[in-house]
């Protein structure tokens, strides 16, 4: 357990909906996994509003640093308000 890990994307979802919100969750998400989770390089990370589901769609690819031998991976989910 890392009790400093963490970052502001909670306190972002609260913000309005747009792309210049999208643009620092993406910017924390990116730090985040630099800062802890060195395993990884992001190779493509793209953050969107999506208006009409109120929450923010996120696609990331990235590589397994040290391995060559595998083609980048993908994952897309979204981020969205609770309370």
């Amino acid at each position: 357990f890392n009790s400093n890990l963490g970052s502001r994307i909670s306190e972002l979802l609260f913000e309005p909906l747009d792309y210049g919100i999208a643009a620092q969750i993406q910017s924390e998400i990116r730090t985040t996994l630099r800062k802890y989770e060195p395993r990884i390089g992001i190779v493509e990370l793209n953050v969107e509003p999506e208006y009409e589901q109120n929450s923010f769609s996120v696609h990331m690819e990235y590589e397994i640093v040290g391995r060559q031998d595998n083609a980048p991976q993908e994952i897309n989910f979204l981020l969205q308000r609770t309370q």
